[in-house]
């Protein structure tokens, strides 16, 4: 008789129970496929003997595939061709379906980076390397990395806790519950807290994996009594009464009040009604202007700011305006309603 050779392959060959597997058997005699030749699927569980569990023919290609449902693990598969009058009989090596290990979750949070005014870059917390004063606005950044082996959505907690120990808990801005592959991760970046106490703060970072608690971070940073600097005057002017639409100059000056002296090359913030103008440098003696103009008729408030610097204090003035109508505008809006009523 013609020799013949049996393989067995499984996909997958491992999983979660309960799922299925396809069985695939190849039979040949010689490397030649032997089509419609019946094969038989032996199954065996731990402590169990071999059983006959399904048979079927070949196609033309000598090949022959079974769904099998796999609700244990691990179990054995063996193909058997019982040989016919032409072809011996064989069996294929044994094949064994086990339990995929589950997929591992880790991960960690790599750094925390933050950011106050006037810092070039982001810097690591831990390390701390720009003490913040108190009144800053700090803005946290926690970095963190996906170790496991399969896709996750990342969840971070940042939690700051004050001297006096109150907690304060930021929004996420930005790459909260956001995926991430193995071996990459995500930003989380979070709303700014005010820095309202001098001493030791808290930080408290925790990172969850698809719901699950993985790592946390937890270290403490000092912040500083803020710089009094040299108390300012910041002037403002403006003209008693304009034109809706008019350009008119808002000007004043900052000078120090130990010395009366000028202070030049500062940044000065001008506004009306809450509604910015711009901002302008003060000249060589102290003195900004910035041109404006009003469209609506009505009493506004200019007010000018000088924001604090490590050196000054911080100071403010206002000045009141009045954007009259013109004769013409008041005469129309006193006919508007007399001319209403004749209609």
């Amino acid at each position: 008789k013609k020799p013949t050779s049996l393989s067995l392959t499984a996909s997958p060959a491992s999983g979660t129970p309960p799922f299925y597997t396809t069985l695939t058997a190849t039979l040949t005699s010689n490397g030649t496929p032997l089509g419609y030749k019946e094969v038989e699927i032996y199954m065996r569980y731990t402590g169990i003997p071999w059983t006959k569990v399904t048979w079927g023919n070949t196609n033309a290609s000598g090949v022959k595939s079974f769904i099998i449902h796999v609700g244990l693990t691990p179990l054995e598969f063996y193909a058997r061709f019982a040989g016919d009058s032409e072809y011996q009989d064989c069996v294929s090596p044994t094949i064994t379906i086990t339990e995929e290990a589950p997929p591992l979750v880790d991960g960690r949070i790599l750094v925390v980076y933050y950011w106050i005014e006037g810092m070039v870059s982001w810097e690591n917390l831990e390390a701390y390397p720009i003490p913040a004063k108190v009144g800053d606005d700090i803005h946290l950044a926690v970095v963190w990395v996906n170790d496991g082996s399969s896709r996750v959505v990342g969840h971070v907690l940042a939690q700051l806790k004050s001297p006096g120990y109150i907690p304060y808990i930021p929004n996420a801005v930005e790459g909260q519950d956001h995926p991430a592959d193995p071996g990459s991760g995500y930003t989380v970046e979070f709303a700014p807290v005010t820095l309202n106490e001098r001493g030791s703060w808290e930080f408290f970072g925790r990172l969850t994996l698809d719901g699950t608690d993985i790592d946390s971070k937890k270290f403490t940073f000092t912040v500083e009594e803020a710089a009094v600097g040299i108390p300012t005057t910041l002037t403002i002017f403006a003209p008693d009464e304009v034109g809706p639409g008019e350009t008119f100059n808002i000007f004043g000056q900052l000078t120090r009040d130990d010395t009366g002296v000028a202070i030049p090359a500062m940044s000065i913030i001008v506004s009306y009604n809450g509604n910015p103008l711009g901002s302008v440098l003060t000249d060589m003696q102290g003195v900004y202007t910035i041109p404006a103009s009003i469209p609506d008729p009505g009493t506004y408030t200019l007010r000018a700011d000088f924001a604090r610097t490590p050196e000054y204090a911080a100071s403010r003035s206002t000045a009141d305006t009045i954007v009259a109508a013109t004769p013409l505008e008041a005469a129309l809006k006193i006919a508007g309603p007399a001319v209403t009523g004749l209609a």
